[in-house]
């Protein structure tokens, strides 16, 4: 696949729906001016579209902004399906949409957060404050138990997780469960650096992916509040590019746009 399709993506629903599309980055992805006055994107391959509805004509679950991301980004690959499930819930047409489990979300978030080579080019506070709140907000909400037992150890619920999750990324996990022993980002880097040379599959893993070459078609939905799939998916993935939106209730209208 080639960045083409990212603009096919794009044009399907500019041609098809009222948005169109910002030749410039979204405010959201702009580093703070405290960390850098030039204020660089950290989505520089991504394509933002926005609204032409005005206010007053919009339902309150239609999307505002769509941010087009290449997923070689987040360093999930979506031809594995043993990560990812479809929801019972969507109809019948949108069956190959998946969603990545919780497990998968979670890597994919770590694997983001913690490289010192990401596709951008260059490590974006705001982008690393963004990856760190989806992380805090899986473990705050989707396990409901107090993470660490009297004895120090996991409890079960927290340590199944744990125990789901990439090997290089499962002491970093339980360190920012227990009070005080969070590590500082370099250090969860060379950490998991360390487990990597240590694992069988270091040299598959961490192989770069041109961003050129591997896009998904997904919808990624945020709601308010935990749904009852929050706990197993907050990400959609198809076949050909990725989709951020607002709200969940928002994907059949999409999809019947770029089907």
């Amino acid at each position: 696949m080639s960045y083409e399709d990212l603009e096919k993506a794009a044009l399907a629903i500019t041609s098809t729906l009222p948005y169109e599309r910002i030749h410039s980055a979204a405010p959201r992805w702009l580093e703070m001016h405290i960390y850098d006055p030039a204020q660089p994107s950290c989505f520089p391959n991504s394509i933002y579209l926005r609204t032409t509805k005005i206010p007053h004509l919009r339902h309150e679950d239609d999307p505002v902004d769509i941010y087009l991301h290449p997923q070689s980004f987040f360093s999930f690959d979506i031809r594995q399906h043993d990560r990812s499930v479809s929801l019972s819930t969507l109809p019948r047409e949108y069956a190959d949409i998946r969603f990545p489990t919780r497990a998968a979300f979670l890597d994919a978030l770590f694997a983001t957060l913690l490289i010192l080579d990401p596709p951008s080019g260059l490590r974006v506070m705001r982008l690393t404050l963004l990856l760190d709140v989806y992380i805090s907000y899986i473990t705050t909400y989707t396990l409901r138990k107090r993470p660490v037992l009297s004895d120090g150890e996991l409890e079960p619920e927290h340590a199944a997780v744990r125990d789901s999750l990439r090997e290089e990324h499962r002491p970093i996990f339980e360190a920012r469960l227990k009070p005080g022993q969070r590590l500082d980002w370099l250090s969860e880097v060379q950490l998991r650096r360390d487990v990597l040379k240590n694992t069988r599959y270091v040299v598959k893993y961490q192989s770069p992916i041109h961003i050129a070459d591997l896009f998904s078609k997904s919808i990624y939905g945020r709601s308010e509040t935990p749904s009852p799939g929050y706990d197993e998916a907050q990400v959609l993935f198809g076949n050909d590019c990725f989709f951020d939106f607002g709200s969940l209730k928002s994907i059949p209208y999409i999809c019947r746009s770029v089907s």
